[in-house]
């Protein structure tokens, strides 16, 4: 089959209150005089009745390696076969054993993730992809393909663009809205704030943060978008500095970096002079720049504030369903140490902290929608999916329709601990 466009994805997509068959619905005359009962249908690539293919996503630590990045992030695909096989030996779902295609992406620059998208929608047709997705990469699938998605950071706007079917463990942009919120209530935003954000979220900027922060009464000098590309390190540099120059003269003592822009300013910021007070409202990037041992001086982070999921690394480590995932993870021979005994570069436990969530919420999902398995039934599935159990978070996950497709997690707030050169949940 060629490539499946947004326009025929739409069309061929039937949602709630049509039928098999014709456009329309029909009723029998038995039917009649009760409930007519309605039949999802649509697309269903990679389903038969005994399988189901799924594409699982995630970091390809070679590639890394070969552009010089040695990180031990555990064995991902190690993880996803474990969780795979677990599933498959349990009779599979709704009868279906899952038929995995196991993709690794080079995460630097566009080209991996582009070549991936195309893999899993043209070459193996599969019915979901699932797992690693960075910045907007999912709309490669979601959007160009008709290649339903688990996975990625949801927002407002990419949902508007998705055609067909599209949930997150990840956290969304709700997530941030619910973290600056709460820092600008709380007066950790008082006095002259600048915004930046990375090229790929510049409309999230545009249309929701700084609306946002003009809400709730925030003080806002300056605002930028990072757009030198990211496989030219040494122009987002040059890019980076000069807007800092610019916030510099704008007076902004606190900056709000969005997205992307929170490893780009802590890589590129770290031996500068102008230190404003930093403000993350998720904790992506600073966490990589944590990860990064060629980056010694920590500094620029003092009195640091973060959002983001429940955390730290332990705590999520020791979540209970976490902890149930692990252990099916250890039973297949693989090593998840926990993260505080975890020594030098390197976070080993992450294989488990991707593989864990996603095949919660993609089990969940395929189990949700029946026998009967194609996008109409996936669509209905997750927008009346409810609560999951998603390993890492302890807090209720319901998930549902729009930007309930994350599951609407709580935010959190982490102040920069000096001593242990660790962020520190605040607990109400």
């Amino acid at each position: 089959m060629g490539k499946i466009t947004a326009v025929a994805v739409a069309t061929a997509l039937v949602l709630v209150g049509c039928t098999a068959g014709d456009d329309g619905a029909s009723t029998s005359a038995e039917e009649s005089s009760s409930t007519p009962t309605t039949v999802l249908s649509g697309p269903a690539p990679g389903v038969t009745d005994e399988a189901v293919k799924v594409g699982l996503t995630f970091v390809d630590t070679d590639s890394l390696a070969a552009a010089g990045v040695d990180l031990d992030l555990g064995d991902i695909e190690g993880a996803y076969r474990a969780l795979v096989d677990e599933i498959n030996a349990e009779g599979g779902i709704n009868g279906r054993q899952l038929d995995p295609v196991y993709t690794p992406i080079n995460p630097i620059g566009s080209e991996g993730a582009e070549a991936a998208c195309v893999e899993l929608a043209e070459d193996e047709e599969v019915f979901i992809a699932a797992g690693l997705f960075l910045y907007d990469d999912a709309m490669c699938l979601v959007e160009t393909h008709g290649t339903a998605v688990i996975g990625g950071g949801i927002t407002e706007e990419r949902l508007a663009r998705a055609t067909v079917p599209w949930f997150t463990p990840e956290a969304g942009s709700d997530l941030n809205d619910d973290a600056i919120r709460a820092m600008a209530e709380s007066g950790e935003m008082d006095g002259p704030v600048a915004v930046l954000v990375d090229a790929a979220s510049a409309d999230y900027m545009e249309d929701d943060v700084l609306p946002l922060l003009d809400e709730l009464g925030v003080d806002v000098v300056e605002s930028a978008v990072q757009d030198a590309p990211a496989e030219d390190p040494a122009a987002v540099q040059t890019r980076v500095r000069t807007i800092a120059e610019r916030f510099e003269s704008s007076g902004a003592t606190s900056v709000l970096l969005l997205s992307g822009a929170g490893l780009q300013w802590t890589t590129h910021m770290a031996d500068q002079p102008y230190r404003p007070r930093l403000l993350f409202p998720q904790t992506a990037g600073v966490d990589a720049f944590l990860q990064d041992q060629s980056q010694p001086d920590r500094s620029l982070l003092e009195d640091a504030l973060a959002g983001g999921p429940y955390g730290p690394n332990q705590a999520a480590w020791e979540e209970s369903a976490m902890q149930a995932c692990i252990a099916t993870l250890e039973a297949a021979g693989l090593e998840v140490p926990a993260p505080d005994e975890v020594e030098g570069e390197g976070s080993p436990f992450l294989g488990a902290f991707q593989a864990c969530p996603t095949m919660a919420l993609l089990r969940a999902v395929l189990e949700a929608t029946g026998p009967d398995l194609n996008y109409g039934t996936l669509r209905a599935a997750g927008d009346g999916l409810g609560e999951v159990a998603i390993p890492g978070d302890p807090g209720p996950r319901v998930f549902g329709p729009g930007t309930a497709a994350d599951g609407d997690p709580i935010a959190y707030l982490y102040a920069w601990d000096t001593d242990t050169e660790a962020f520190v949940r605040i607990d109400d």
